[in-house]
């Protein structure tokens, strides 16, 4: 199945003090590392920058990647912006879209291949690392106001892989009628579209770089 995944690495790094996308981890820049990751499972490839770094990143990124269908476009305002402006850009001969962030470099081979298996299965798929600790909910005045089970609790991560018109359809259907920056990731979209999202578990090595110090 034609398999197209975008990468997400329009943010501007507020909480990293600079586009952590750009920086370099064992001498290869975070969003390069991070996109051979999916060069082997991907028929195409979307990049999303920040509209101000395109002149500057595009052609490097391209003369590293060397991927036959790449695209390198500008990224929108939030992150559902960016994946939105992807899927408006993806061959018409897609079937399976696989959404990742740049700034998860340590995703597994083995963690992709069972995601996209699982979504061609079930239709969509994310992967997610099980709380290991104690989760409580709080009321309006920090206390607390129950605990829950936290066997039934996952810390999601990428990829968030769907079957491309369950994505594309959800986007549509709930952009259309909310935008807000509570939309933290594609599943919930797609849940808030009224679809099912089957959970692959992972470890919590596939972190997300928001800080200096991970």
């Amino acid at each position: 199945m034609y398999l197209t995944t975008i990468i997400v690495s329009a943010g501007k790094g507020k909480r990293f003090r600079g586009k952590k996308q750009f920086y370099k981890l064992s001498n290869k820049i975070i969003v390069i590392k991070t996109a051979e990751k999916f060069t082997p499972f991907s028929d195409e490839m979307i990049i999303l920058l920040p509209k101000e770094d395109i002149s500057k990143w595009s052609k490097k990124i391209r003369s590293i990647m060397k991927h036959k269908n790449l695209k390198i476009l500008p990224g929108g305002k939030h992150r559902y912006d960016s994946v939105r402006i992807g899927l408006e850009n993806i061959s018409n001969r897609c079937e399976i879209v696989c959404i990742h962030d740049a700034v998860r470099p340590f995703i597994k081979r083995k963690d992709i291949i069972k995601c996209i298996s699982t979504a061609k299965k079930y239709g969509s798929a994310i992967c997610a690392a099980p709380a290991t600790d104690t989760i409580k909910i709080s009321d309006n005045s920090g206390f607390i106001e129950r605990t829950i089970d936290r066997r039934k609790v996952y810390l999601v991560q990428t990829p968030q892989i769907f079957r491309r018109d369950i994505i594309v359809k959800a986007y549509k259907q709930v952009l259309k009628k909310q935008h807000s920056s509570n939309i933290t990731d594609d599943a919930q979209i797609v849940e808030m579209a009224g679809q099912k999202v089957k959970i692959v578990p992972t470890n919590h090595s596939n972190i997300k770089i928001t800080t200096k110090k991970d």
